[in-house]
């Protein structure tokens, strides 16, 4: 028996992220802080609406392997920019985020950090373009194309440089967020023209359709993404065929890295007469592991005599 233990606490490429999280949050304060005061804050009962759309868009998102989970919050934060201006769009766009993801427990921190990305795309590329774009079709592609780039570079800079992304992987990222970004740039255009328009004919119609609308198209992500992962797995299977242990160790530790955010990973087999686990690969050549474990210690040793996987979220203890 050979058991897999995967650390996904000790992430050493941790201090970049969280730097460039940092730069991010500062800079929304920042900019909120300086220009909030001279436009002030604008208040309407369509906010409660916007701020439920939120929880709508971010609540059971589409998981896109490790590294994000594809969601149309895109949309209410361009929506809430054609009716209020950059100022309030990005004071609210990141009140609303860092509630709605603090709610569905994905850490305060990580909530600010969204709730920054949301708000610094819109409000940087809304002060460029001003307020009255959607009278010029022509700056409304540029603001889209503009809003695209930069939304993308503020949302995985961090997550690229940290995680040493490969190329692959970064087009395969961006053509789902491109996919989800035309659907929510048209979602907000037309939510624009309902609400300057609000007959109760064309809201109903409106939320009627995007709401079929949402849950088909969230169908169709499930299903290709799915259908990614079975072909990445017929690859696998296909790569460790008739191949040594060592090769089969290198092909799974590249495969799965794709799909869980380890940042090291230990290889240890089981002699159960000795009651010990031996390590035979390690991918953590900066800190020392131990090369025996006995069997009645231990989460590795617990793992291996109950020969199920376990899931630690806190080895502090």
């Amino acid at each position: 028996m050979i058991i897999f233990v995967m650390n996904l606490t000790s992430f050493n490429n941790w201090t970049i992220k969280r730097g460039i999280g940092f730069a991010e949050v500062f800079l929304s304060f920042l900019l909120l802080t300086i220009f909030i005061p001279r436009t002030g804050i604008v208040f309407s009962y369509l906010l409660i609406v916007l701020f439920l759309a939120v929880l709508l868009f971010r609540f059971r998102s589409v998981p896109l392997r490790k590294y994000t989970y594809l969601s149309l919050t895109y949309t209410i934060s361009m929506l809430m920019y054609f009716l209020y201006g950059p100022q309030s769009a990005a004071f609210w766009i990141l009140v609303y985020v860092i509630i709605s993801d603090s709610l569905f427990k994905k850490g305060l921190f990580q909530a600010i950090i969204n709730g920054s990305a949301y708000s610094l795309s819109i409000f940087i590329v809304g002060s460029i373009f001003g307020a009255d774009i959607t009278d010029y079709w022509i700056k409304v592609l540029y603001f889209f194309l503009t809003h695209f780039i930069l939304v993308v570079g503020v949302f995985y800079s961090s997550e690229f440089v940290s995680r040493r992304v490969k190329l692959r992987e970064i087009f395969y990222i961006i053509s789902w967020e491109a996919f989800y970004y035309i659907l929510a740039a048209l979602t907000a255009l037309i939510a624009f023209r309902v609400i300057r328009n609000p007959a109760i004919f064309n809201v109903s119609a409106f939320g009627v359709g995007f709401l079929v609308l949402r849950w088909y198209i969230r169908r169709i992500s499930f299903d290709a993404i799915e259908g990614n992962i079975y072909r990445d797995l017929i690859k696998l299977q296909s790569k460790v065929t008739k191949r040594s242990l060592e090769e089969t160790i290198k092909v799974v530790v590249s495969y799965s890295n794709q799909y869980v955010d380890w940042t090291a990973l230990n290889l240890f087999k089981a002699d159960h007469e000795k009651e010990e686990l031996h390590l035979i690969y390690t991918t953590n050549e900066e800190n020392e592991v131990v090369d025996t474990i006995p069997l009645s210690e231990g989460i590795t040793g617990r793992c291996a005599r109950e020969g199920t996987p376990i899931i630690i979220r806190d080895t502090s203890a």
